[in-house]
């Protein structure tokens, strides 16, 4: 069975969102699993969040903490930190991801985000099936057009190929994503030998999706999907997105349906604590300390998910 790497990209404002993740891993998956933690710092001041990462966060992976390691996003660039344009944004998080492919070991890894945090024992074969990672596909809806549906289109018209089929399913573009380190080198390459690096041309899409950019290139070329990827078709988390409505019942209700469907993670995007209240919050900090995650760590997504409703956080 293969272990797993996990991949997060992180900045400030998302720090206990990741300590949230950090002790979740720490409880519920089984350590000789993995591999290695590579959180990646997408921020202009790296030396500031490396200073509350060590004094704090790194101790919430427990039993994991020898296996973390802290880069700033910067050292990935072809250009360098000292010219790399640090930029919190979803599109710069989206870049890291991929040219994560030039420090990871394995041959695969599981990309992360911050909002992902797990609420039952997990452990490589969640990942994985005799060694293939699984990926989850759906259909990318066209009535009306979906985001999938339009950037599928996006980009396999830049690639010269033919679109999905709208009865042809495709990768779904969420964490946790399972990327193929030798596609995403190859990728990378694909560009630089255009003359630019990926992140000038991704620039330019209208729909910017790592994910999706990354699956349009394996259709480019014709890479065996089965080969490479154990088809499933129950997403490995569940993810609360910021146009859905968040409370104890809607919360509560996922758990319940995630039990059934035997689904591990949780995806809580912090724009969606905008549309919940402290009481509702408190309630979701009480379930998780009773199954076992860190105090500490609930303590400070609680004050954190607090000051998003009180519209005290920044940029909301």
């Amino acid at each position: 069975m293969s272990k797993v790497t996990f991949v997060s990209i992180v900045y400030d404002e998302e720090a206990a969102l990741l300590g949230l993740q950090a002790a979740s891993l720490s409880k519920f998956f089984y350590d000789k699993d993995i591999s290695s933690i590579i959180v990646i710092v997408n921020q202009e001041n790296f030396e500031s969040f490396s200073k509350k990462f060590y004094s704090k966060t790194i101790f919430y992976y427990g039993n994991l903490l020898s296996k973390v390691t802290l880069l700033d996003a910067g050292c990935l660039f072809p250009y360098g930190a000292g010219k790399y344009d640090r930029n919190p944004g979803y599109y710069k998080q989206q870049i890291c991801k991929l040219y994560a492919a030039k420090i990871v070991k394995d041959d695969h890894y599981i990309c992360l985000d911050a909002k992902n945090f797990f609420v039952a024992p997990a452990s490589a074969e969640d990942f994985f099936y005799n060694s293939i990672p699984n990926s989850y596909f759906e259909l990318y809806k066209s009535d009306p057009p979906s985001i999938q549906r339009m950037g599928s289109a996006e980009y396999s018209k830049f690639f010269g190929i033919a679109d999905l089929e709208n009865h042809e399913p495709g990768m779904a573009i969420m964490t946790p994503f399972a990327f193929h380190k030798d596609i995403v080198l190859d990728l990378i390459k694909f560009f630089e030998l255009a003359g630019n690096p990926i992140e000038s041309k991704f620039s330019s899409f209208t729909r910017r999706s790592e994910f999706l950019l990354y699956f349009t290139y394996m259709r480019y070329k014709k890479i065996d999907f089965s080969s490479r990827y154990c088809v499933t078709r129950t997403p490995l988390s569940k993810t609360f997105w910021p146009d859905q409505n968040f409370s104890r019942r809607s919360f509560f209700n996922s758990i319940k349906s995630m039990n059934e469907k035997n689904q591990k993670i949780v995806g809580l995007h912090k724009n969606t604590l905008v549309n919940s209240n402290v009481e509702e919050i408190f309630c979701l900090r009480k379930y998780l300390i009773d199954i076992g995650i860190s105090q500490e760590a609930c303590d400070d997504f609680y004050i954190f998910a607090s000051e998003i409703i009180r519209g005290s956080v920044a940029g909301l």
